[in-house]
């Protein structure tokens, strides 16, 4: 059984409880359509963070300064096979999700935490878009994923380092 943690910061009493009880929903659903053994046995933990704690992972990982939307942290040796040693961490910031979404409202907001939840999964599934040749084929993988979980592709640029 997968094994998915979400925390939510603190500071970000206003989030509904049924936030990271969707997004755990969701994120079960991304796992088993991106083809992972039904006994996964690794973690992935999530956490919604506020633009304070997620300026101080970007600096602190990136070495960029201010927030950003979303960061995914890998765990141990990308080498690994991460059904045995872990996927990692994702952190979402929610502010960063309310600005980008608009005033839809929840469903809205869950919408654009789902698609930065499944680009911060597939970055741990070893998926990059540093050039514009991979970052059409995470794209699509992105897409795939997307439309099993019944979320609209949000579509934005990724900006390409090479």
């Amino acid at each position: 059984m997968e094994r998915f943690s979400i925390y939510v910061a603190d500071e970000l009493r206003e989030i509904p409880p049924e936030v990271p009880r969707t997004l755990a929903r969701r994120l079960a659903r991304i796992a088993r359509a991106a083809g992972l053994p039904g006994g996964v046995s690794a973690a992935l933990t999530v956490r919604i963070v506020g633009d304070l704690e997620m300026s101080r992972l970007h600096w602190e990982h990136m070495g960029i300064e201010g927030p950003t939307d979303v960061l995914s942290f890998p765990a141990g040796d990308p080498h690994e096979d991460p059904t045995t040693s872990g996927w990692g961490d994702i952190a979402l910031n929610w502010a960063q999700i309310r600005r980008q979404a608009g005033v839809g409202g929840l469903s809205t907001w869950l919408d654009e935490a789902s698609v930065l939840l499944v680009h911060g999964f597939v970055h741990l599934l070893g998926h990059d878009h540093r050039t514009r040749r991979q970052g059409r084929r995470m794209h699509r993988v992105e897409r795939r994923l997307l439309r099993r979980i019944r979320v609209a592709d949000i579509s934005r640029s990724y900006g390409f380092t090479g």
